[in-house]
């Protein structure tokens, strides 16, 4: 009995002290949206009331635009205490994926809903939809990397509001590549999770020649490579690198200096069962060598408010890096800041 309170006590320890360091974060995280050298953008298409989680990439001179971005339109609305109003019932939960063309000053130049019925039958494991893509560009070709979504059997019936809580057992969540062709979601190859988990999501892509690299797990720094069709170990450090303990992908890697530069996330959720504000969802700026080690971290940021926000997408051209966020799965935007602003941002890690 004395051994079983003393593990008690030293999980609900535990549990504090995560929550003071998740409210540490929080509270010294400033927005970008206050700098003077940030430029802001809604994303917006004429007749679709949510967005989120939109991706951000350079293509000038492949037809779409100077700039593509992706961005997901959920059929669901989310609510506070994480119960969803779905129309037809939990089961019928899916997402629609849109392309966007952007000319160089970011005015809006085409919208495209990528047809994605062929992908879906062609693939159990996105019955429920392809979910957050990071897109690249690999040898010439646009591509997505999805979490496909699939719901598990046992859904709750929705309740006086119309609202249910997905049941997640059994459900699963399969990261799939797959090119983008003639507005649609071409045939996709899944990734099984190089750890027998159930539900993945946040891999962050990075095209190196004609190499597609994946990265796993940041504060492991785990990558694994595209070869073949699977998934082939690339890199994984001994240790865990500390101050990344907790933290999660968002946007792709993107070439910087003589490595990459990608933003990370990280929820916040322990604070959530002390105070009704949240989950928060801050980032940061993390700076990869090419044998990947973490070289440089930035100070925790929000975009535009201290909530639930995500990054899916980075690019950088003509001396400004952009990036691409979604807000409260309700919203979508993008922000950018001069190339040096970013870089100052950034302190060596030793």
């Amino acid at each position: 009995m004395m051994q079983g309170l003393i593990q008690r006590i030293a999980r609900h320890g535990r549990f504090r002290l995560g929550q003071m360091a998740e409210a540490s974060i929080v509270l010294r995280a400033r927005r970008l949206i206050d700098r003077s050298d940030a430029r802001h953008t809604p994303v917006r298409i004429e007749g679709v009331e949510r967005l989120c989680n939109p991706s951000i990439l350079r293509t000038r001179g492949r037809g779409e635009g100077a700039w593509t971005v992706m961005v997901r339109s959920p059929n669901y609305r989310m609510l506070s205490d994480g119960a969803y109003i779905v129309p037809g019932g939990i089961e019928c939960l899916s997402s629609d994926n849109w392309l966007l063309g952007y000319d160089e000053d970011l005015t809006l130049r085409s919208t495209v809903r990528l047809a994605d019925e062929e992908a879906k039958a062609a693939s159990p494991d996105a019955r429920n939809g392809f979910e957050d893509p990071r897109i690249f560009d690999w040898n010439g070709t646009l591509y997505g990397l999805w979490s496909a979504c699939r719901l598990g059997p046992d859904q709750v019936a929705p309740d006086a509001r119309g609202a249910s809580k997905p049941n997640w057992n059994g459900s699963r969540n399969v990261m799939a590549i797959a090119p983008v062709v003639h507005g649609a979601i071409g045939r996709s190859l899944s990734l099984p999770s190089p750890h027998g988990c159930a539900r993945e999501k946040n891999w962050m892509p990075a095209v190196d020649g004609d190499r597609l690299m994946l990265l796993y797990r940041l504060d492991r720094m785990e990558v694994y490579r595209v070869a073949d069709g699977a998934l082939a170990p690339v890199h994984r450090a001994d240790r865990p690198i500390r101050p990344l303990v907790g933290w999660s992908g968002s946007s792709q890697l993107i070439p910087w200096e003589d490595g990459w530069l990608c933003v990370a996330h990280l929820a916040c959720r322990q604070l959530k069962a002390s105070i009704s504000a949240g989950p928060f969802y801050p980032h940061r700026f993390v700076r990869i060598s090419r044998d990947w080690r973490v070289t440089g971290l930035s100070d925790p940021f929000f975009f535009e408010k201290r909530g639930v926000e995500f990054c899916s997408g980075m690019a950088v051209h003509d001396g400004r890096v952009i990036m691409s966020y979604g807000i409260d799965d309700s919203a979508a935007a993008l922000m950018s800041l001069p190339v040096e602003s970013v870089g100052a941002m950034i302190t060596p890690l030793r």
